[in-house]
């Protein structure tokens, strides 16, 4: 499986394994995405735990890892939970990308990475 394009970020604080990503306060940083409603620009490295000041290697293509908090399906669009975990997009949410295979919360599956803004059915 390829990790695909990694940029260098600052974790702003603490980030756990295979997370959505958006921005930071400060520029260059990022943080855990909290809300479906935040600029999810990417997934964090599925083996390593960062803490505040590292630099992150934010896979922001391809076909990354992803930890899941919800049920999803194949082929589903997918968006953030409070922690960062993967969930179903639902209403008018912005998203990370589309899951390439089904799974359960705790699972961690490759998803495609195609971002898109507030999506509305």
């Amino acid at each position: 499986m390829k990790n695909g394009l990694r940029l260098p970020f600052i974790a702003e604080a603490p980030i756990l394994p295979a997370r959505i990503l958006k921005f930071g306060t400060a520029a260059g940083t990022v943080i855990q995405a909290t809300t479906n409603t935040d600029v999810q620009i990417g997934v964090s490295p599925l083996k390593i735990t960062y803490v505040a000041g590292e630099l992150v290697d934010v896979i922001l293509s391809e076909s990354p890892l992803l930890q899941l908090g919800g049920t999803v399906a194949q082929g589903v669009r997918l968006t953030t939970d409070s922690v960062g975990r993967g969930i179903l997009a639902t209403g008018s949410v912005r998203t990370i990308g589309l899951s390439l295979q089904a799974g359960v919360i705790g699972d961690i599956i490759p998803i495609l990475i195609s971002q898109s803004p507030l999506l509305t059915p």
